[in-house]
């Protein structure tokens, strides 16, 4: 199986989960002839099923989906006004953390929450909004 950005999963899951995931990620989209953001895209989606399928531990999948986030964000900074988070990844990170903390209430917000919003995200991944930040998107 291959990625949306036409990469080995397993192989950018690695570079993710690495020392340095956002030069090497960069440099994998330059050799693959793809924007950031595809991989962005990519990922997020290959994580959200292995978490749903069980092949990924959800702190694992989380943790990753933190690293994503983090590189979308560093992004977003080194853009400025205008700059539109990727999407599906952005909102597949929102669904992880949504995840991450109980509110109190007497079930697993992992069920509650994350699951439920990665499953209609993988039914529909065009349906997720697109998050601008400071104005409209480029």
């Amino acid at each position: 199986m291959r990625s949306e950005a036409g990469c080995d999963p397993d192989a950018l899951i690695a570079i993710l989960a690495g020392d340095e995931p956002r030069a090497s990620l960069q440099a994998e989209a330059e050799v693959r002839g793809v924007f950031l953001p595809e991989l962005y895209n990519g990922l997020a989606l290959e994580v959200a099923r292995r978490f749903l399928d069980g092949r990924m531990h959800f702190d694992d999948a989380d943790e990753l989906a933190n690293t994503l986030s983090a590189m979308m964000i560093s992004d977003a900074a080194d853009h400025g006004d205008g700059f539109v988070l990727p999407q599906p990844a952005w909102s597949i990170y929102e669904a992880f953390d949504a995840g991450e903390w109980n509110r109190g209430e007497p079930d697993d917000p992992v069920e509650r929450y994350t699951r439920p919003l990665l499953e209609a995200l993988l039914a529909d991944p065009q349906s997720s909004t697109t998050h601008g930040v400071g104005g409209a998107g480029r």
